[in-house]
């Protein structure tokens, strides 16, 4: 079900998956590797999108993370993924940030943030 609009802000761009640091995510959560990417563990790479740029250095607290998973993503797989920004509204005393980052097999992450707002 898509819930924004199809003139939502989006970027697409290809994954470059850091075997290293994937090496060591799996062994910290697995205790061994694993053939699969653990789609958690792509929300890593949100700071590499432009949209989602703006909030690294921003005050932003994450507040829900929604997991979908269809299929497994393999190693080795090429990784093309879109962020969409699903939402933006200002809230009472706070902005409510909405982001997607779909990837391969209708795979997708959606994190809820939000910013404080000093009036």
């Amino acid at each position: 079900m898509q819930l924004y609009s199809k003139d939502a802000p989006s970027e697409t761009r290809h994954l470059q998956i850091e075997d290293s640091t994937l090496s060591e995510y799996q062994h910290f959560f697995y205790g061994s590797e694993q053939d699969t990417i653990p789609i958690l563990f792509l929300a890593r790479y949100w700071k590499e999108f432009d949209l989602f740029r703006p909030f690294v250095e921003e005050a932003i607290t994450l507040v829900e993370t929604e997991v979908f998973q269809t299929t497994p993503i393999f190693k080795g797989m090429s990784l093309q993924a879109t962020m969409t920004l699903l939402e933006a509204k200002e809230l009472k005393g706070f902005v409510r940030y909405r982001f997607e980052l779909l990837l391969p097999n209708d795979n997708s992450v959606r994190q809820t943030f939000i910013k404080w707002v000093e009036k």
